[in-house]
Order: structure tokens, then C-alpha cells, then sequence
């Protein structure tokens, strides 16, 4: 450690003294009868604000710190666990519920069961990770917070686009640097929000023939919760149970109509497609090993799959289609931005659009391509991404007369889908045994 730069090990040290000054703060605060409650919040902002700098001053000395800085917030994540199980004094357990209450008034109510607070959920994929912060229900519905992006992280740090995760193979390197954002996010998450679980997926990048070896190292980093690799069969199912959520509870209408529906999910290196009704039924799925970083690499492999899987779109019998957020999203903003109308990331999608995006693109300059993306909403905002997934969706659905629409909820949606009705099923569970067995009458054995 002597290499280490002298700010950053006084960074770093001064960490090690915020536990101590935070319990000194409530035993100051009962002491003085002073209420406690800003003093705990102003901890906890300098305590974020610490990690921040920790991750900043981190990237310039990374290889001589990363494994000191991955012990020490795994330490850190350790400790406030630790603080919140010997949290025993009632007054101190009500000025950090106040607290919280705060800081994220929202967010999970000390009433409900603690298997009912906020979770993340993390998903890798071929553009980088993601992650989202969900507050489950205890009538099985669910609540999206917040939404983390790499990809846009990077860009506002850099001013480029994050390079793609997987070249031929998995890259290794570029996937350290995602995990080390994924450290942080959680971190972040816990502070901020109170998460006490994390869901992580992988996808296609994971399913290369050194995604095994990704697998470990991630696993090995993160000893409290590892890494699980989809196949694509099982990615096309939780997108379809994410678009599906998403699509009730955001279009109009959609809760009284059930009509058959083909949901499709554009990703970097993969395009899956689910066709059922809206109801929930599936009934067919489909992955193909292309996505709109196929068009750089094998433009002849793009157009041979895409054609295939309009083929499967058009054979399904759909009366809508339903595009997970990413590529859609971004072309529905950059249209919307053309047309000069309010750039509203979901929605209806027509033919026109993707003809008006993609007259833009042919006859603009990646520089005019991303002023129309950075003024809009859209989360992905690489050019080439735009240019790509335009051409994606105008091969999937090309001369397709059905309703389309991207919907927000995708593969993390409907990971969260699951989860939130395992917590549900088993609540619902316990009570129904604990209400059997007040029931049930005095036996006397002999």
C-alpha cells in the first residue's frame, strides 16, 4: 500500500472513523436531548459522499487499490448490516425510522414485514449493466424507484459511449470495470434506499464460450450474492412477463382487452421474442444469436436471422407488438424529437417513425445523431445505437400492420416479477399456517 497516492489513503482512513462518529452521534443527541434526526441524515450524505470520492480517486490509482477498496466496501456494506441487527434501543430505532422516513418518504414503511423491503435487481448484458431498485407490495404489486445505467454513468464521466462488453468472447477487463460499477450502484442503493437484496442476471455476453470465467470472477467478488446466466429461452420469458407487467399497468386500456401479442426484446447480441395474449398465457418463444452489434460485426448474419425472426412475428397471429425498452425506446425519443412533439420514451410506434428516424440517420452525421439523443429521454444514447436498432426494428417489422408499442418493463421487470410473487406466496403461506393452527383443537396424546 505505500504506493498509493497520500489523498487517497487519507480518503480511505477517514473512512474507517464514520461508523464511530455515527454512534457517536445518537449517544451526543440522547445526551444533549438534541433531536437526532438531521444528525443522521448529514452522516449518511457524508458517508455517500465519501464513497464517491473513494470511487473517483480509485479509478486513477486502480491497480494498486482495487482489491484494498473491494475488501473495504464490502466491509462497509458488512457494517451497516451489522449496525442495523444491533440496533436493540427503541430510541434509536425510531430516530433512524424517522430518519429514513426522510430521506425517502416513499420507500419502505417499518410496518411492513422486512422481507418486503426495497431490492436490486442487476442485469449485464451486452451493452454494459444495469440495475433497478424495486419496493414490493404486500398485494404482490411493485414499484420502481430508480433506474442505474453504466452506460450513461460512463458517458457523463467520459463524454463517450461505454464500449461493448463482449467482442468474439466475453471481455474481461471491460467486465471488471462493470463490476466495479455494480459495487458501487449497490452500495449506493443501500444507503440511499434500504435495499437488503440483490438479483443479479447475465446474458448473452455470459452464454460465450469464456462466460464460465466471468461467471467465477464475478462470483468470487461477490460472495453475498452470485451472478445467474439466463439461457435464452428463459430471457425471452422474463421479458415477455415484463412486458406484459408493464404494459397493464401503464397503456390505456389494456387491462379490459385480451388479444394475442408478440413481445420483442432487441438486445446487443441477441433478439428474443415471446408470443402469447395479454393475459399472461405464453405459448411460443423464440432467441436469435444477432442484435444491433451484429450489424458492425456480420451485416449478412443481421439480415439472414432478422428475416427469420419477422417470419416468427408474422406467423404468430400477434394483433400488437410490444418492443421492451432499449432500442425502442431510444428510436420512439429520436422520432419523437424529429417530429417535434413531446418526447414520451413509451408508446405507440409506427411505421412512420422508423421511416422518419431512419431517413435522419442515413443523411446525418454521428454528431447531429447524438444532439437529437442527448436532448431527448433516452437512456442509451451511443449513435450507433440509434443507427443500428432503427435498422433492427425496420427488418423485424417491416410492412407490419399491427399495433406496436415499446412498453418500459423488459427482463430485469419481469426477474422482479418473480421475486415479488415468491415474497407474496410466501406470506400468504405463513399466515394461512398460522391460522390453521389457531384453529386447530387441544389434542391430548397418551
Amino acid at each position: 500500500m505505500a504506493e498509493i497516492s497520500g489523498g487517497l489513503l487519507d480518503t480511505v482512513l477517514t473512512a474507517d472513523g464514520i461508523d464511530a462518529r455515527y454512534k457517536a452521534a445518537h449517544r451526543k443527541a440522547k445526551r444533549d436531548l438534541i433531536d437526532p434526526l438531521q444528525q443522521i441524515r448529514e452522516q449518511r450524505d457524508e458517508k455517500l459522499r465519501l464513497i464517491d470520492a473513494i470511487a473517483r480517486t480509485a479509478e486513477a490509482n486502480e491497480p494498486q487499490v482495487d482489491r484494498f477498496l473491494r475488501t473495504k466496501r464490502q466491509r462497509q456494506l458488512d457494517g451497516i448490516e451489522q449496525t442495523r441487527q444491533d440496533d436493540k434501543s427503541t430510541e434509536r430505532r425510531r430516530a433512524r425510522e424517522a430518519a429514513d422516513a426522510l430521506v425517502a418518504p416513499k420507500l419502505f414503511s417499518p410496518a411492513l414485514p422486512k422481507q418486503f423491503a426495497p431490492f436490486v435487481v442487476v442485469e449485464i448484458g451486452s451493452s454494459g449493466a444495469r440495475a433497478e431498485v424495486i419496493q414490493p407490495h404486500t398485494d404482490g404489486s411493485f414499484t420502481s424507484v430508480v433506474k442505474y445505467s453504466q452506460a450513461e454513468d460512463h458517458r457523463k464521466r467520459t463524454g463517450k459511449p461505454l464500449p461493448q462488453l463482449a467482442d468474439k468472447g466475453l471481455n474481461l477487463q471491460r467486465m471488471r470495470l462493470s463490476m466495479d460499477w455494480i459495487r458501487r450502484t449497490v452500495l449506493k442503493a443501500e444507503i440511499k434506499h434500504g435495499t437488503r437484496q440483490v438479483f443479479a442476471f447475465g446474458t448473452s455476453p455470459f452464454r460465450l464460450e469464456n462466460g464460465a470465467e466471468g461467471k467465477s470472477r464475478f462470483d468470487q467478488s461477490f460472495p453475498v450474492f452470485k451472478l445467474r446466466i439466463l439461457s435464452p429461452i428463459e430471457e425471452a420469458e422474463y421479458s415477455f412477463s415484463g412486458a406484459i407487467t408493464s404494459y397493464k399497468q401503464h397503456l390505456e386500456g389494456a387491462k379490459t382487452a385480451n388479444v394475442r401479442v408478440a413481445v420483442v426484446d432487441v438486445g446487443g447480441r441477441s433478439v428474443e421474442i415471446a408470443i402469447g395474449t395479454t393475459d399472461g398465457d405464453l405459448a411460443a418463444r423464440e432467441s436469435y444469436p444477432v442484435g444491433h452489434y451484429t450489424f458492425d460485426r456480420d451485416p449478412r448474419l443481421a439480415a439472414t436471422e432478422f428475416d427469420a425472426a419477422r417470419h416468427f412475428i408474422e406467423n404468430s397471429g400477434a394483433d400488437l407488438v410490444l418492443i421492451t425498452a432499449g432500442s425502442g425506446k431510444t428510436v420512439r425519443v429520436a422520432a419523437a424529437q424529429l417530429n417535434g412533439t413531446e418526447p414520451s420514451p413509451f408508446g405507440l410506434v409506427t411505421q412512420e417513425d422508423l421511416e422518419t428516424v431512419g431517413q435522419f440517420i442515413e443523411r446525418s452525421s454521428s454528431a447531429e445523431i447524438d444532439s437529437v439523443l442527448v436532448s431527448g429521454k433516452a437512456d442509451d444514447k451511443n449513435p450507433n445505437s440509434l443507427r443500428n436498432g432503427t435498422k433492427a426494428l425496420q427488418l423485424l417489422l417491416a410492412g407490419s400492420s399491427t399495433h406496436i408499442h415499446v412498453v418500459e418493463g423488459g427482463t430485469r421487470t419481469g426477474v422482479a416479477v418473480e421475486h415479488v410473487a415468491a415474497l407474496t406466496k410466501k406470506t400468504v403461506d405463513r399466515h394461512t399456517t398460522h391460522t390453521h393452527a389457531d384453529r386447530r383443537p387441544n389434542v391430548v396424546r397418551h
